[in-house]
């Protein structure tokens, strides 16, 4: 949109694996931590065979921090998942809670090495869903985007995503199929 925010930031740019790719369409908002709305957040982990036990720990390692700073009164859920997908910590707005529940070294994945990237985004949705009214919802799904044991089909995951207001955000994690990703 207008405005001066367009001097201060005038492109984007996203790297991953050495490749620079510049952002065209992007926006700048300003929120005040004392006015914004509390935040549901769920992360789910990929855990599969092809991720890899290094990889996976290294993951729930970045997330560990990521918990260390969450702002008091939002909520927080973390679900990992391999061929199944297992909830490591049920929504929850205490720090005590997601902080000490969440074990960095739980890398084994549920179920197996298989992959149910489809099925786990809708057990975060569904977790991150139970937050009351006022939060904003969100999804943040750290994969490699392959998935062959999935039950649900990504029509389904983007309807129920829809119906529970809660949006989905993709991080690739590893060689990833993009496409995947996008979808």
């Amino acid at each position: 949109g207008p405005g001066q925010w367009r001097t201060r930031w005038p492109r984007l740019i996203d790297s991953c694996n050495g490749k620079a790719v510049t952002i065209e369409n992007f926006n700048v908002t300003e929120v005040r931590e004392d006015k914004r709305e509390p935040y549901a957040i769920g992360f789910v982990l990929d855990h599969s065979g092809s991720m890899g036990n290094r990889t996976i720990l290294r993951l729930r390692s970045a997330v560990a921090r990521v918990l260390s700073v969450i702002k008091r009164g939002d909520k927080i859920t973390t679900v990992k998942f391999g061929s199944e997908s297992e909830i490591d910590v049920p929504l929850t707005d205490d720090p005590k809670i997601f902080r000490n529940d969440f074990v960095v070294e739980n890398i084994s994945p549920p179920g197996g090495g298989g992959t149910a990237l489809y099925d786990a985004a809708i057990v975060g949705i569904g977790e991150v869903a139970r937050a009351p009214a006022g939060y904003k919802r969100a999804i943040i799904l750290f994969t490699d985007g392959f998935d062959g044991n999935s039950s649900a089909k990504i029509d389904s995951l983007h309807r129920y995503a829809r119906a529970n207001h809660v949006a989905v955000y993709t991080v690739a994690y590893g060689n990833a199929d993009v496409n995947v990703m996008r979808d």
